[in-house]
């Protein structure tokens, strides 16, 4: 493989990065140690060369180095503002305990409820298709958008999907596990899991995808380790049951997928998993430099601006760069010969976004807000862990994960997810009261 010198020396400042973020934080689950040591992963898998991957260049190299030290700085300001601006140097409270705010367990159930119906009413269409001969290939290529023009899919069906349904599901996953977790009685507790575990796997079949098992893990674990002795025993081996069944799933369906020979197999797609993001990101590096004018924060906010096109198309406002913006990132779905004459999409990493945005300094800056965000979380869940930070902040953590495949704020339904998730939450009336009782007093 190309790039001997560079490489390992990459390889070794994001060891260095990841380890040292780990030790200072004293949390394993931090921005900068997961963003860093996914990079790390990804990059020696890459330099190993199997399956004939393509070449990566010296300058998609230089971009991981810049966007995670850009990361890195990031993190570390936000939390020294944290602790002499607000004080957040000491912890102040139990997990989950003194919020103002409880779940609104109706308001989840509705949520469940709307999304097992539309996705039941998904999976008999996906059904259809099957029956008519496509493969589950091909579910994912026509319900994501990746290469076919025909859907079975209505405007409508398409727009309560994309702003709705799929934002429910992120917010239902990190709730469930909440409601799995915690000791006390909760209402309806058998059947928010009942239709959790049934609209997850309405969502697989439907979409053909593995990426929202890999959520519902990467919450359950990260949740595990917050909640620790919280955690009766009964429901640690149920979740280790889950897990199980959840990597059989995730088999399961690379397997249904692989059925063309365009496309990977079973070991191929693990390999990609973790090495496709830097050969990519090579690619649209170059296309990105001969293509078009850096994006100025359109990519980094294409997924606020699209949750407003809708509005945009009704009355008839035209944003011309946000089209050309978003219109640039949804090439990024296309199918790329990766693996030899086996084709991969979609892995091109949030830095590539980034990279739209402004070139070397997009890189370094947007990632230096990615670090400030997830840092300023981060310190919340630690110091002041109230349940309405602790699910933020596992919703902000879907985004790290898929850092090294794409960038999550890009899709109107995640951003949206954040808007929908205070719906879940009701003002405590004691909370309340106390509160107006000491002002009095004061």
């Amino acid at each position: 493989m190309s790039n001997t010198f560079y490489t390992p020396l990459l390889l070794v400042m994001l060891g260095a990065m990841a380890w040292l973020a780990a030790i200072t934080r004293k949390f394993l689950f931090n921005t900068v140690t997961i963003i860093c040591g996914m990079w790390f992963v990804s990059v020696f898998f890459a330099s190993l060369g199997l399956f004939g991957i393509r070449p990566y260049s010296e300058r998609a190299l230089a971009m991981i180095a810049i966007g995670c030290v850009g990361i890195a700085m990031g993190d570390l300001l936000i939390r020294l503002i944290s602790q002499h601006v607000y004080g957040m140097d000491k912890k102040q409270s139990s997990l989950g305990g003194n919020s103002a705010y409880s779940l609104n367990m109706r308001a989840l159930l509705c949520f469940q409820i709307f999304c097992t119906v539309y996705y039941a009413l998904m999976c008999a269409k996906s059904f259809q298709l099957l029956r008519a001969g496509r493969t589950f290939a091909d579910l994912r290529t026509i319900y994501q958008g990746y290469a076919y023009t025909e859907t079975t899919l209505s405007n409508f069906e398409q727009a309560i999907g994309n702003h709705i349904a799929k934002s429910f599901i992120f917010i239902i996953i990190p709730t469930a596990l909440i409601v799995l977790f915690t000791r006390r009685e909760v209402r309806y507790r058998k059947t928010v899991l009942i239709l959790t575990v049934l609209d997850l796997c309405m969502y697989t079949f439907y979409t053909a995808s593995r990426m929202v098992v890999m959520v519902a893990v990467s919450n359950a674990l990260v949740l595990m380790v917050l909640y620790k002795a919280h955690i009766p025993k009964k429901v640690l081996k149920r979740m280790k049951k889950m897990g199980i069944v959840c990597c059989i799933a995730v088999v399961v369906v690379t397997a249904l997928r692989a059925t063309s020979q365009s496309l990977l197999g079973v070991w191929e797609t693990v390999y990609a998993y973790f090495s496709a993001p830097l050969p990519l990101m090579s690619l649209w590096i170059e296309k990105i430099d001969a293509s078009i004018r850096p994006t100025k924060g359109l990519a980094f906010l294409n997924g606020l601006l699209s949750a407003f096109d809708i509005l945009f198309k009704r009355f008839n406002i035209v944003i011309e760069a946000h089209q050309e913006s978003s219109s640039f990132i949804s090439s990024f779905e296309t199918f790329i010969p990766v693996y030899g004459g086996k084709k991969i999409n979609a892995f091109v990493s949030a830095f590539s976004y980034f990279y739209l945005d402004g070139r070397e300094a997009g890189v370094f800056f947007f990632g230096g807000v990615m670090g400030m965000i997830g840092g300023y979380f981060e310190e919340r869940v630690q110091k002041r862990p109230d349940l309405l930070s602790v699910l933020t902040y596992i919703l902000l953590l879907q985004a790290v994960v898929k850092f090294l495949f794409k960038w999550e704020f890009a899709s109107s339904s995640y951003v949206l997810a954040f808007v929908y998730l205070r719906l879940v939450f009701v003002r405590r009336r004691r909370f309340v009261l106390a509160r107006v009782k000491r002002n009095i007093m004061e």
